[in-house]
């Protein structure tokens, strides 16, 4: 399939999940949503990116160039989408991910490996090319989160992240981002930047709707049918938004779709909460943007 490492607009290693509660749902995740097309059988663990959502199937999916054709969240920074760059690997663009530092972007664990990021809207057409020297990911390997180290800094503004203070479930508007296609069979549109809006529940994971979708409570986010748009092939790794005072921030990374989904795309998705892993993901960036 196209890339869809993670899905950006489809369906943590921190104090209080407890190791044995994920190890009991390890199998039954579905596969996340990359373009990369050795994706991994719904029983194994993510590793496999996303792609833009259904959401131009409700006609609220944009090109990030005509942003300006919707009212922007309230008090965002000039373009905050600059942050969100394509990823490819040895085969073509794969994914998603997000600057949190000059050198260091945040995308999903299943879409490594990755050899460069391009920076634009446009993936096929790149503004900046930057080769990606180091991956690191969380010890568990359940958790579909991974930071990459570029060969050289951007000047573009990193986009944060919650902290692992700040759990309160998010609030609407939430801005699903990414590369990937934008129709349900998760081929359109793949390599421009597009985004849209959803009104999630909560977090939406619970005991209850992991039954069926596969998400892990407490340490992922549900973004189901319901919210009316959806990531897709190629996604993967890519951010969700929420607005705040200071401006945009990553509360999820864009993991897989839904276990019981019956479409490629819009049926809904998965994604990796910060807050849970926010610790490892601000520890290992400093890490990675310290010269040796």
């Amino acid at each position: 399939m196209p890339w869809r490492a993670s899905h950006l607009l489809w369906p943590a290693l921190t104090t209080g999940i407890a190791c044995a509660a994920l190890g009991a749902h390890a199998q039954a995740l579905p596969p996340p949503r990359a373009l990369d097309t050795s994706r991994p059988a719904a029983s194994a663990p993510p590793t496999d990116p996303r792609a833009l959502p259904g959401s131009c199937l409700h006609k609220k999916c944009f090109d990030d160039a005509e942003e300006h054709t919707e009212p922007p969240l309230a008090k965002a920074p000039s373009s905050p989408h600059e942050a969100i760059v394509a990823l490819a690997n040895a085969r073509g663009l794969a994914c998603t991910g997000t600057l949190i530092a000059p050198s260091v972007v945040l995308t999903a664990r299943h879409c490594l490996p990755l050899i460069h990021a391009r920076l634009g809207r446009d993936a096929t057409a790149p503004a900046e090319v930057i080769p990606v020297v180091a991956s690191r990911v969380p010890p568990l390997r359940l958790v579909d989160l991974a930071l990459l180290k570029l060969s050289r800094p951007t000047t573009v503004s990193p986009l944060p992240l919650r902290t692992a203070t700040d759990t309160m479930a998010p609030t609407d508007p939430l801005r699903l981002i990414g590369y990937g296609a934008i129709d349900p069979s998760g081929e359109r549109s793949l390599g421009r930047r597009h985004f849209a809006d959803v009104h999630p529940r909560g977090w939406g994971c619970d005991a209850q709707t992991s039954a069926t979708s596969g998400c892990i409570p407490d340490l992922e986010m549900l973004i189901g049918r319901g919210a009316r748009n959806d990531t897709c092939s190629g996604d993967s790794g890519g951010p969700v938004l929420e607005t705040t005072d200071q401006g945009l921030r990553i509360v999820a990374v864009t993991s897989r779709a839904v276990r019981d989904a019956l479409l490629r795309c819009g049926d809904g998705g998965i994604y990796t909460r910060t807050d849970r892993l926010s610790t490892w993901i601000h520890t290992t960036a400093r890490q990675l943007e310290t010269p040796p």
